[in-house]
């Protein structure tokens, strides 16, 4: 593959702005231009970042000749746009939720793999620093064998009849909100730090009437190692933080050895078990847009990645398992029922 210089970016939502900024600041990467479904944005977008080009259709994006295409676009557009990327053998980069459902992902993924082209899903939870941190406590074994991780839950975005209004309206349309955008975020940092789900189990509710879906539950996970996963949320409630949205919540991690603990300010600890202090894990990390810089550390990986000839973290087709649990974490809530994971096994 040749070196990634030059980027091609669709799209000019409220979220696209941290991958602008991320792209800016990525050495030897030049953003060439840009393509909108909203016209409103575009040219909003396209001053305030430097883009030198705004493409008035995606053919004209294609015919640019992008090394690779960032797709910030709603789910029910990705999957014919995402097509045509791969019909001219464009590695690309497409924004969660994954298109429209987990059929329609499916789809794409074996579209992109007829065309031996390269889709990877911008999944940035797993790279924000405090979960690389975790993730390094675990492969040395300092929790031992684990028991359980929790995740709680509380950005505290939720509440009152304006709820999500001033960032992310279309949240408050959404038939199917906390699991599809935002717990999903939690499966693959699950998976990230424990490996692979057995089966889950999920109550949701919905809390807030000015909203149309679900924005409260209980998602209970049995990992394929014996462990379990608890994740409790509740997007109405906050914790203790400055920034609520920071880390969105607080997590232990609990084994024979110990317990792992993330705080609400991103701080990383570790308790020996037997002993009532905790000892904090210093790590650096820059406060820097959304999530410790996860944006620019997920962009940046992506790019190491594919100059140095290795598959990234987040391909499509692993994303796939996400999207499959998502599936099965609202089936669950709606029957009762502890839900497998076996169609994994099948396809």
């Amino acid at each position: 593959m040749n070196t990634i210089k030059h980027i091609a970016v669709i799209g000019s939502g409220y979220f696209s702005q941290f991958h602008y900024a991320a792209w800016q600041r990525i050495e030897g990467i030049k953003i060439t231009g840009m393509h909108t479904l909203d016209d409103t944005s575009g040219d909003a977008i396209c001053q305030r970042f430097g883009v030198p080009e705004r493409f008035g259709t995606l053919q004209q994006l294609i015919d640019s000749k992008p090394d690779l295409v960032d797709v910030i676009v709603p789910p029910d557009a990705q999957h014919e746009l995402l097509c045509q990327l791969a019909d001219n053998h464009i590695t690309t980069i497409c924004q969660k939720p994954f298109c429209r459902d987990l059929q329609q992902a499916q789809m794409t993924v074996d579209y992109f793999a007829k065309r031996e082209t390269l889709l990877i899903i911008h999944e940035n939870f797993r790279h924000q620093p405090w979960y690389r941190v975790l993730r390094r406590c675990m492969d040395e074994h300092w929790p031992g064998e684990l028991y359980q991780i929790t995740f709680r839950l509380r950005p505290g975005d939720g509440q009152g009849a304006d709820a999500y209004l001033a960032r992310q309206p279309y949240f408050r349309e959404q038939p199917e909100f906390l699991v599809r955008e935002t717990a999903v975020h939690l499966i693959d940092v699950f998976r990230f730090l424990s490996g692979e789900i057995h089966s889950v189990f999920a109550d949701l509710v919905k809390l807030n009437p000015a909203i149309r879906g679900e924005d409260a539950g209980i998602i209970m996970i049995r990992f394929d190692n014996g462990a379990r996963g608890l994740i409790d949320s509740n997007r109405l409630s906050d914790h203790a933080s400055d920034d609520a949205r920071l880390t969105m919540g607080e997590m232990s991690i609990e084994g024979e050895n110990g317990e792992l603990t993330l705080d609400g300010l991103g701080r990383v600890s570790f308790r020996k078990h037997g002993e009532r202090a905790a000892k904090q894990i210093h790590f650096e990390w820059n406060d820097n847009d959304f999530g410790g810089d996860c944006v620019f550390l997920t962009q940046k990986h992506i790019i190491e990645s594919l100059n140095a000839n290795r598959e990234p973290e987040n391909t499509a087709k692993d994303y796939l398992v996400n999207r499959y649990w998502e599936r099965q974490i609202y089936e669950s809530s709606a029957s009762g029922r502890w839900m497998p994971g076996e169609q994994l096994a099948s396809g």
